[in-house]
């Protein structure tokens, strides 16, 4: 467990509050936050449970908040965010957790520089603040490599199936950011209509500006899903139209051909009566005419641009 007290400034007076940052795998963990703390026992019921979804909690004494962050150390993923169970009230910020977020070690490493927050609900701001920093930072570099990602290069075979996977992992980790995201809404709208006496005008502003923040994330990511989702039907229409092209061309082929299959067997039969069989020049002359034949079926139909080459990039 850790005990930080929070930087009170060098005016502050009378205790400081402080920050106890706890793990939910402890067996005694719920026991000192119900027994010690004096916790609702149902707001430590979710500050303990592992599976948790984003929801605000208000109590008579203070506030419960359940968020999703990243935590992308230990071989984590972006979109394989990690609860944070915060409780607040005038003098303390409880934390639990099942791995320490990024947003958390930050905000320690402040703490114990000196220049941290001042009173819990400030805390809670910057640690908010924080969270969604680093996530608009993943935004941002998911916009990146989004715009990357060329149609002509999912329908081409050169690289189609490394440019596959990187839109398939693109795919998943936008889904995974707003799955965990979007819950995070009604949280902030909840902070913001907070009414505890310890919760001031400004402390509602910055939740307020979080809430915008989170929209324009969301509203980015929602944009980009949509851009692949374009891309990907653009190079499925690209594929299509090679496909098309090149059973026309076999097509094509197969209709020059015919009659000159048609001619050769008639011609191959073994049976009394066949023309110019007894003539040693009539294979070089039907051979001639089969491929002058062939020729003149082919000139025709590139004149027709029915054998038309659709290679390189098509317009849709």
């Amino acid at each position: 467990m850790h005990h930080i007290e929070l930087n009170g400034g060098a005016d502050a007076t009378g205790p400081r509050a402080v920050w106890l940052h706890m793990c939910i795998r402890h067996p005694e963990t719920g026991q000192y936050l119900v027994g010690d703390e004096g916790l609702d026992p149902l707001a430590v019921e979710a500050m303990l449970r592992e599976d948790t979804r984003s929801r605000i909690l208000p109590r008579p004494a203070g506030v419960m908040v359940l968020l999703k962050a990243m935590h992308q150390r230990d071989g984590h993923r972006p979109e394989d965010m990690i609860s944070l169970r915060i409780w607040i009230d005038e003098m303390r910020v409880i934390t639990t957790r099942e791995a320490d977020i990024d947003a958390v070690r930050e905000l320690r490493e402040r703490l114990r520089a000196g220049h941290g927050p001042r009173s819990t609900t400030e805390f809670l701001a910057d640690l908010i603040d924080s969270h969604l920093a680093e996530t608009a930072e993943e935004v941002e570099r998911l916009e990146d490599a989004a715009a990357t990602i060329d149609a002509h290069e999912l329908a081409g075979d050169d690289g189609c199936d490394a440019t596959c996977g990187r839109l398939a992992v693109l795919s998943l980790t936008i889904a995974g950011l707003q799955r965990h995201l979007a819950p995070q809404r009604a949280v902030f709208e909840g902070l913001g209509r907070l009414t505890c006496a310890f919760v001031t005008d400004h402390d509602r502003a910055r939740w307020h500006e979080a809430q915008d923040q989170l929209l324009r994330l969301l509203e980015s990511l929602q944009a980009q899903q949509e851009r692949l989702v374009i891309v990907a039907g653009q190079a499925q229409r690209i594929q299509d139209r090679r496909t098309a092209n090149v059973g026309l061309v076999l097509s094509m082929a197969a209709a020059a051909f015919l009659p000159l299959t048609f001619v050769t067997g008639l011609l191959g039969m073994n049976v009394a009566g066949i023309p110019m069989a007894e003539r040693p020049w009539a294979f070089a002359a039907v051979t001639a005419g089969c491929a002058a034949f062939a020729a003149a079926a082919l000139l025709w139909m590139r004149r027709r641009n029915w054998l038309r080459a659709k290679g390189g990039r098509s317009r849709l």
